[in-house]
């Protein structure tokens, strides 16, 4: 069946201003994202350089006793500072393609120890309950890349939830014949809308874009754990409802 030529253009006439469409989605994601960029480097740089000012004051005056808050507040922001310039220098290397993985056998126990040693403080100020079900002890693969995406998706947990509960759960899951893990991160959130949840594992996008943020971050976090995940051979998706928090689920192969 030939195509009626006025027909063709029209369908190509279409397909021109959705790519163009989608171009422009584009940039503005990338603006959005600039902007973002200059808010989560400069709060934690000036609060690392006011309260390191505080401190020599305190010092020049012989206020000792204010000098632990002020070095807990240093330490918080310089730890923030250097998440953000460590998600920008994953985001180049998925980029250009030069993300190496690492496949050894390491004991999970440990790595989620070290990732609740850093979140267990940030849970407790935001009034979070956090319950683990540890039923896989060791797996094979990259601890480097297994601790990141965990970290990212318990942080995100815990920074939309309040007074809630988070829950993590890991298990041996085989998938399609490949033995592998599966790591569940449950909270009782406030949630995302059908949309949302389409569009958070994309470069640059944030469940908050209004012009007065609540929620931190610079938009890259769960594209970033996508693509390791994807790397590792394995999968990530989520289940949502506005108000009644989210439910991601990771998979990947151990062996």
């Amino acid at each position: 069946m030939t195509t009626d030529p006025q027909t063709r253009i029209t369908e190509l006439e279409e397909a021109l201003r959705h790519a163009e469409w989608q171009a422009q989605s584009a940039v503005r994601a990338k603006e959005a994202f600039m902007a973002n960029i200059s808010h989560e480097l400069h709060t934690p740089l000036s609060a690392i350089l006011g309260f390191a000012e505080l401190l020599r004051e305190d010092a020049r005056h012989g206020r000792f006793d204010s000098v632990a808050h002020d070095l807990d507040k240093i330490v918080q922001a310089g730890v923030q500072l250097l998440s953000r310039i460590n998600e920008l220098l994953d985001l180049s290397k998925i980029e250009a393609h030069t993300v190496s993985l690492r496949s050894v056998r390491f004991d999970l126990g440990q790595e989620l120890e070290r990732i609740l040693t850093d979140l267990r403080p940030l849970m407790q100020h935001q009034g979070n309950h956090f319950e683990l079900t540890l039923g896989q002890r060791d797996m094979v693969g990259d601890p480097d890349k297994v601790r990141q995406i965990l970290h990212n998706l318990l942080d995100n947990a815990n920074k939309f939830t309040a007074a809630g509960a988070i829950a993590l759960r890991v298990a041996p899951y085989a998938q399609n014949g490949v033995a592998g893990v599966q790591f569940v991160v449950q909270d009782t959130g406030i949630g995302m809308t059908a949309v949302q949840a389409q569009q958070i594992f994309e470069a640059f996008t944030q469940v908050d874009l209004s012009a007065t943020r609540h929620y931190e971050g610079m938009g890259i976090g769960l594209y970033i754990c996508r693509q390791l995940c994807h790397l590792m051979g394995g999968e990530i998706n989520v289940q949502t409802e506005p108000g009644r928090g989210s439910v991601f689920t990771v998979w990947l192969p151990s062996g």
